[in-house]
């Protein structure tokens, strides 16, 4: 059963969300049906307890961290999203395939929490499907590798000559031939080096020097920044810098347990929810960023189900 004080702090909360100014004690007597002596009373517990603050003493009450957290754990598990929510999701997401993917449901995830979403994708090994090489202009070439699953990567060579068709084919064969790993391949293309003629030798050696790209860690892919330049926060120049900097440098999914993980007003006075998961192509996350005024309910359901949809 939900307490007085419970339904005190959410309501608390969420004014402030709403509102974004302290919340005084006689907006919140009525709806509860009690008297405004008893409401002051149960806010001073509150208080004691560390859920909330007044910024000075003529002042209304704000969330603290802690009330935060509470608030916002209570929408774990989350709800499901609404019934049109959800049929958006998911017709949308069965008519993309491979990295676009991952890009749709990030578009996605921000439009339904109206916040900025980031996903990040930790790929298992997987094996080479094909290598594709063009020419393109100033001595450059256009490596595009397709991987098991439908992912796909694009190099650009800075080879410094114009190859012909015959040296490009050559090299798309012999690694064609082959059933490597992403992380066999450079091995492969060394060899390439040495027993090719100079023109795939040098293609070799450009292709091996980019090959970390390929072979990377981890990839992340983001969408709604708009959306987080129109809360007040915004304004704030370090809320700014530090959404952007989250959007960039997004956890790796490998060093994170699957379930749903909350950072909430951190000092950049941003908060997060993050659903971690695994897929039959890797380990992920999906992340949605906003203010600390967060609408949480909203943002815990979307992120877990662009994660359901995604795993």
């Amino acid at each position: 059963m939900v307490t007085r004080r419970e339904q005190l702090l959410e309501m608390v909360v969420e004014r402030f969300i709403e509102q974004k100014r302290p919340v005084p004690s006689f907006d919140l007597a009525d709806p509860l049906g009690v008297s405004s002596a008893t409401i002051r009373n149960d806010l001073a517990v509150l208080e004691e307890m560390g859920f909330l603050r007044q910024p000075h003493t003529s002042a209304g009450r704000i969330p603290t961290r802690e009330g935060w957290r509470a608030y916002a754990s209570k929408f774990i598990p989350p709800k499901p999203l609404s019934d049109i929510s959800l049929e958006r999701l998911e017709s949308t997401m069965s008519r993309v395939t491979g990295e676009h993917r991952f890009r749709m449901a990030m578009t996605l995830a921000a439009g339904l929490s109206g916040y900025a979403a980031v996903m990040t994708f930790a790929p298992k090994e997987a094996r080479i499907e094909t290598i594709l090489l063009s020419v393109l202009e100033g001595g450059r070439v256009l490596a595009v590798v397709l991987l098991e699953g439908g992912m796909a990567r694009e190099l650009i060579l800075d080879v410094g000559f114009r190859p012909e068709r015959e040296a490009l084919e050559r090299l798309e064969n012999a690694l064609r031939e082959t059933t490597l790993q992403t992380h066999e391949i450079p091995a492969r293309l060394q060899q390439l080096e040495q027993q090719a003629s100079p023109a795939v030798a040098s293609l070799a050696q450009s292709l091996r020097h980019r090959w970390g790209e390929i072979a990377a860690p981890s990839i992340s892919y983001s969408s709604g920044a708009s959306p987080v330049l129109t809360e007040p926060e915004s304004n704030d120049a370090v809320f700014l810098r530090g959404v952007l900097d989250l959007l960039e440098r997004p956890n790796n999914p490998a060093n994170l347990s699957p379930g749903i993980m909350l950072s909430v007003d951190d000092p950049d006075g941003i908060s997060s929810i993050t659903v971690a998961f695994k897929s039959n192509l890797g380990r992920a996350s999906v992340s949605i960023l906003g203010p600390t005024r967060m609408r949480y309910a909203q943002a815990i359901s979307v992120a877990q189900a662009v994660a359901n949809t995604l795993a």
